[in-house]
């Protein structure tokens, strides 16, 4: 454990919280311990009712496991509950709620959630890699729905009506906001470019910025023109002639 993780699980053991976690072991709370997340800390400390005689549920309650660089408890479902004190109740654990990016996405500030949970039950993703949901629903963080694939393999289980958003004669002017050069692509390749969780509202007008970048959705030099007027914050020298250039 690196010294912030080992900051975090200290805090976290030696505090009223871990009267909240029952180890599916039987064990002392450890670095990579899966338990229970009590719906009450008042509950006897006598907890082996709970388990089977292999030391596992005998029902299927979800089980939690620790992500201490986020501070969370990860559940099998994808629930998230912050193990910091003041966001959890001893008596009523409380599930964080996520933000949703538009297209059905959850996240973690900017983190997609599926990765989270990923990485925190079944370690590093490999590069090359990316996480995908097998039944489609990308809302379903659950563990058994999240598998490692190529890029290749996860545009082969999206579903027909998400590739067919964008008409093939879309454009869209990228317009970075500090350095580099402005370009000109299909929307469909602004989430490559653009790694942020808020391109799809940047696209669709719902937000001014995202990840450093503005945005004009099949410019003309009218609404180019029109953008550097309403938004003085990209009037850095220069950057509107490279835009115009780029529109025929």
């Amino acid at each position: 454990m690196g010294k912030l993780e080992s900051e975090n699980f200290a805090a976290i053991v030696n505090s009223n919280l871990a009267r909240c976690f029952v180890t599916v072991d039987g064990q002392a709370l450890r670095p990579d311990s899966i338990f229970y997340i009590l719906g009450s800390a008042d509950w006897s400390p006598d907890y082996t009712h709970m388990l089977g005689s292999s030391g596992m549920p005998d029902s299927s309650p979800e089980l939690f496991k620790m992500n201490l660089k986020e501070r969370l408890a990860i559940g099998t479902n994808g629930t998230v509950v912050s193990l910091r004190g003041r966001a959890l109740k001893l008596t009523e654990p409380v599930s964080l709620k996520l933000g949703d990016n538009g297209e059905g996405y959850r996240y973690l500030s900017s983190k997609r959630m599926a990765r989270v949970v990923y990485t925190t039950w079944f370690g590093p993703i490999p590069d090359g890699l990316e996480v995908d949901h097998l039944n489609r629903k990308r809302g379903d963080d659950s563990i058994f729905n999240l598998r490692l694939v190529t890029h290749s393999q996860n545009a082969k289980n999206r579903k027909p009506t998400f590739r067919c958003r964008w008409n093939p004669t879309d454009k869209v002017l990228l317009i970075p906001m500090v350095s580099g050069d402005p370009v000109v692509v299909h929307p469909s390749q602004a989430y490559a470019i653009i790694k942020d969780c808020n391109v799809w509202k940047l696209l669709h007008g719902q937000r001014r910025v995202a990840g450093g970048f503005g945005a004009v959705l099949n410019p003309t030099k009218s609404t180019v023109k029109g953008h550097f007027e309403a938004y003085s914050e990209f009037n850095r020298e220069g950057l509107l002639e490279a835009c115009l250039a780029l529109v025929a």
